[in-house]
């Protein structure tokens, strides 16, 4: 359902919902929000909300107050908050002062490369398959490194016992009006997925901020604690965000009948990602941990494509409908979908803009750590085309100082469970 301003207000009224979190994502993709009571909400949506935003690195640090704008679209009950005063949510958008976007403003971000796409006659559909781990909580509540299970891939109960809370989390979300596609247990020990169905790219990325948050509060509320850290362990598989993406010109699936060798919009399309992927590497895997995935468990370092080999970075397999889509699986769930999402669809077009092609054999790698991905996003022309300049540079000098003290820490494993573990 599309609610208006008008229907979120009317909804609250009636359904005893006594706060309203306003919520938001910075550019590195973590979820902040506010609550306010529901009698404020009126002023929220005719004023905004007032938010200063100086102490957050993840808005630049700007030194004015900035302002939340609620997006009633996006309003949801937060099904694992108590009924009877209930507890909504509502997406928002950040703007300056004077009703301006702000240039921190993810959502904004996106938009403008949905936009591009449609000026030039195409759409795209998003799906996202998330990997997480979950591991047991102490007698005192706070997490441990011993997962919750020992089993493998797509193993069932009761060597699985991540089902339930799967369960949970899919029943909340549905709840939350969006359902997820299909779970199970992914390859190592306590290791879960969720997929989603194809939705716009903003409802994609909404989604996915959503599910992240569902997946960690019923998580904490079976007693487990889940972690979206890249790489928990060393020996075992990795999780990542694998981003299925359908184009369509004038309605019609362009990978409808797969043939890049005859068709050279699709040729162009899947060019013009992995000729970027690289570029776009400190954004889609933003940490340390991140490139620890790479090159094992099925993550190839290769920037390479097939339409068989799941271990290829970009995969376009065939569905039983004889369509087919694209499947990068490069990104882990570290990133900000929304900046992400705009890449990947600025890559496709610039692509298709500049009559791109597949080379024969390539050699090429994902950036070795974060370092080398910061380095070559601030060098890349498509970088600074599409991202503005400060937001660059926030992340370059963020992969910085982390590989930086990494490199220096006594002990890279606690390093690690600090700073990713206990915080992704």
């Amino acid at each position: 359902m599309i609610y208006t301003q008008t229907d979120v207000l009317q909804y609250v009224r009636e359904n005893d919902v006594k706060f309203v979190k306003l919520q938001f994502s910075d550019i590195f993709g973590f979820q902040k929000n506010i609550s306010i009571n529901s009698s404020e909400l009126y002023d929220a949506f005719s004023k905004g909300f007032s938010l200063d935003a100086f102490y957050q690195r993840g808005l630049l640090n700007c030194e004015k107050n900035l302002l939340l704008i609620p997006d009633a679209s996006t309003l949801s009950i937060l099904p694992w908050r108590p009924h009877q005063g209930g507890v909504a949510r509502l997406l928002c958008d950040v703007r300056t002062l004077d009703g301006n976007d702000y240039i921190a403003n993810s959502r904004t971000i996106l938009n403008k490369a949905v936009k591009a796409a449609k000026q030039k006659g195409i759409t795209f559909k998003i799906k996202t398959s998330c990997e997480f781990y979950l591991f047991k909580n102490d007698d005192d509540g706070n997490p441990t490194k011993i997962p919750q299970d020992n089993a493998g891939y797509m193993d069932a109960a009761p060597m699985d016992r991540g089902e339930n809370v799967r369960r949970e989390i899919c029943l909340a979300l549905e709840q939350m009006d969006f359902s997820p596609e299909a779970s199970s247990h992914e390859a190592g020990p306590g290791h879960n997925e969720i997929d989603f169905q194809y939705a716009s790219p903003l409802s994609a990325a909404d989604n996915f901020i959503t599910f992240k948050s569902a997946v960690k509060n019923i998580s904490d509320i079976n007693g487990l604690y889940a972690t979206f850290m890249p790489k928990p362990f060393d020996d075992k598989p990795g999780s990542g965000l694998h981003i299925g993406i359908k184009l369509y010109k004038d309605k019609k699936n362009i990978f409808e009948v797969y043939q890049p060798e005859k068709d050279k919009l699709q040729e162009n399309i899947i060019a013009g990602i992995l000729n970027r992927i690289s570029d776009m590497a400190l954004f889609a895997s933003p940490t340390v941990n991140s490139y620890k995935r790479f090159g094992k468990f099925n993550v190839s370092k290769d920037i390479s494509w097939s339409n068989n080999n799941t271990a290829e970075l970009l995969r376009v397999p065939v569905a039983a409908d004889k369509s087919a889509k694209l499947i990068l699986r490069s990104p882990d769930c570290a990133c900000n979908p929304y900046i992400v999402l705009a890449l990947i669809i600025y890559a496709c077009l610039e692509g298709i803009e500049n009559d791109e092609r597949l080379s024969v054999a390539s050699s090429k790698q994902i950036p070795e750590n974060v370092v080398k991905a910061a380095e070559i996003a601030s060098d890349s022309e498509f970088i600074k085309k599409y991202m503005d300049d400060e937001i660059t540079k926030a992340y370059s000098e963020i992969a910085k100082e982390q590989y930086l003290k990494y490199e220096n820490a006594e002990d890279k494993a606690a390093f690690e469970t600090e700073n990713y573990f206990l915080t992704l």
